[in-house]
């Protein structure tokens, strides 16, 4: 209403005045009760002293929620009662029915008393996570607070945090996390809704002056009453428009409308949650707890597997024993993908999970057996499939320089060693050198620095095979000899690129924050030639207005001087016309009438019919 006033026209705000406007505010608690007890009475119906509890606690829920509808949702939530008492009804006898609108708990919510059992829906809750004990025993917590805080009718608004610092790599869950959390918080009645509202940085951020302020607020009145989860949130960190953003942020969070009506979680890397932290003192405060999702283990990658798989009905035989072959080849090949840079812990055990779903029901299924077998060499081989193509993809990603393991061969008759003890041993770097400095000019290329382990180990010469070891073991020996000095080389070009991409980063952001100042000033002056011409606009218009007002009422006035002499006219004609005067003498306008001029004849105004 006040941005149509404002803006709309001038002359409203004028006719309206904003100042004088009635104000009607949502009604309170005790109003809401006295309201539902009203139109109980009307419509004569009865509820239980539980279900009254129980039917404000709903209306305080759905007080969270924007646009409110006040005593309209107190004649829903009737409603909805009535529904759920007449299906309750129907499905009793018929001698045991009631004629009588007599509201239990349930009829007002039918899992009202979700909180009494918190503890196992929250376990069953993350029952398809792994690695969780910790943030279960967190938000177990918080509902053990609530349960005694309402057992004892305190408010437990305020003491359970709202705001939430997720901080971890990609694909250790922070998103699926925040799903679950908006249940949990639902079921604690801290929200409306268990919905998740997810965006990023370029949901709050704006393009120009004076828009950023406005996007940040539209995001929160979208999540309030649900979870709005902010991933990436460490872009907003960057650019002057993205620290406005942080500052609306830490400014609205506070307000009445948003406090303790919505939960706030940003999300990112734990480095740079720590820096955009750092841009604003009052995040801190704003966002108290914060929640570290670590790496998966391989072990937690195999629970996780067997997890996804047991949910398709699917198993692995001797997987579930950590004792077995295929469990400890499984952790090996785990702990290559995870030495990947771009390893997505929990996504590629999905990946994995549907890769080896489409390779088992591709082959022919019996019928009537409910839980479908993968081999292990199969589930092995769909492993180090992936494995490979992950390394293929990390080899071709710029600035890297990750050597790829050798592909197994099969095991034949000719060549009964298997397939780890047939491939070619790896070439050392001193054997690689020796190649270049035959076959090839020296490089004049800036090489990237070399850090003194690599030096050391690369300067040995190879020591020979120990007695006694096995052809497994020192195949397996060569290759993590080989993945530690490519990660060595690895570290230090991603190094000297990261330092030499830094400094492009620094010079870029210069000049586009020159760029962009340049275009803010230039923004700013076109918007203060736009107010100007607009304002000068409106004063011609409104001089023009009291122009054709004033020549309108000049116009009334000669009109109104003109009648009147017209009037005059024909009076003095009548009056001659009527002989009253013999002597012929002029007529003199008094009160009620006129007069000749020697006095003594006199002629209404009733008689002159004027």
């Amino acid at each position: 209403m006040e941005t149509m006033f404002r803006n709309v026209n001038p002359g409203l705000s004028r006719r309206f005045r904003i100042e004088d406007a009635f104000q009607f505010d949502d009604f309170s608690e005790p109003e809401l009760r006295a309201i539902l007890e009203s139109k109980m009475k009307q419509q004569d119906v009865d509820a239980t002293d539980d279900a009254m509890i129980v039917a404000m606690e709903v209306l305080n829920r759905s007080k969270i929620r924007p646009h409110f509808g006040n005593a309209g949702e107190v004649e829903n939530l009737l409603g909805s009662a009535k529904d759920r008492f007449q299906k309750r009804q129907n499905a009793k006898s018929v001698a045991e029915r009631s004629f009588d609108f007599h509201f239990e708990p349930h009829d007002f919510d039918p899992d009202f008393d979700r909180v009494k059992h918190a503890n196992d829906n929250l376990k069953v809750l993350f029952g398809d996570t792994v690695g969780c004990t910790e943030i279960i025993a967190k938000l177990a917590g918080y509902q053990q607070i609530v349960q005694g805080m309402k057992a004892r009718d305190i408010d437990p608004r305020g003491q359970i945090p709202m705001n939430f610092l997720f901080k971890g790599p990609p694909g250790t869950g922070k998103t699926t996390t925040a799903r679950k959390m908006g249940q949990v918080y639902y079921d604690m009645g801290f929200l409306s809704s268990k919905e998740v509202l997810e965006c990023s940085a370029t949901d709050l951020v704006g393009q120009y002056i004076g828009q950023t302020g406005p996007k940040t607020v539209a995001q929160l009145e979208k999540a309030l009453g649900k979870i709005l989860f902010i991933d990436e949130a460490y872009r907003l960190s960057e650019g002057h428009f993205a620290t406005e953003a942080v500052n609306e942020l830490v400014d609205q969070l506070t307000k009445p409308q948003y406090l303790n009506k919505i939960v706030v979680i940003l999300a990112g890397y734990d480095k740079d949650i720590n820096k955009l932290i750092s841009t604003n003192p009052g995040l801190s405060s704003r966002f108290p707890e914060e929640i570290i999702f670590q790496n998966m283990s391989p072990e937690l990658c195999i629970e996780l597997l067997t997890k996804k798989l047991g949910q398709k009905h699917i198993v692995i035989p001797t997987l579930d024993d950590i004792r077995s072959s295929t469990y400890r080849s499984m952790c090996d090949l785990f702990k290559q993908l995870a030495a990947l840079p771009s390893f997505g812990n929990g996504r590629e055990v999905e990946t994995l999970a549907k890769t080896m779903l489409g390779f088992i029901y591709r082959q022919p299924v019996s019928g009537g057996t409910s839980t479908l077998t993968l081999a292990e060499n199969d589930a092995l081989r769909l492993t180090k499939e992936m494995l490979h193509e992950r390394q293929d993809r990390s080899a071709n990603m710029p600035n890297t320089s990750i050597e790829i393991l050798p592909r197994a061969k099969t095991a034949t008759a000719a060549d009964p060693r298997p397939p780890w003890a047939s491939a070619a041993p790896p070439p050392t770097a001193k054997d690689s050198n020796t190649k270049n400095a035959d076959t090839e000019k020296p490089s004049t290329d800036p090489q990237p620095p070399v850090s003194p382990d690599q030096t050391s180990s690369s300067e040995e010469d190879d020591p020979p095979r120990d007695a006694g070891v096995s052809d497994e073991t020192w195949a397996q020996l060569q290759r993590d000899k080989q993945t530690q000095e490519a990660k060595q080389r690895q570290e230090a070009a991603d190094l000297a690129a990261q330092e030499k991409a830094l400094a492009e980063a620094k010079a870029l952001e210069a000049e586009r924050q020159a760029a962009l100042e340049e275009l803010a000033k230039q923004q700013a002056k076109d918007d203060a030639e736009r107010a100007e011409l607009k304002r000068r606009h409106e004063q011609a218009r409104l001089a023009e207005h009291r122009a054709r007002m004033e020549r309108e009422r000049v116009l009334q006035e000669l009109e109104k001087v003109r009648m009147k002499k017209e009037r005059e006219i024909k009076a003095q004609r009548k009056l001659r016309e009527m002989g009253v005067c013999v002597a012929g003498f002029r007529w003199i306008k008094q009160v009620s009438g006129y007069r000749c001029a020697g006095g003594s004849h006199f002629v209404s105004d009733q008689q002159l019919g004027i």
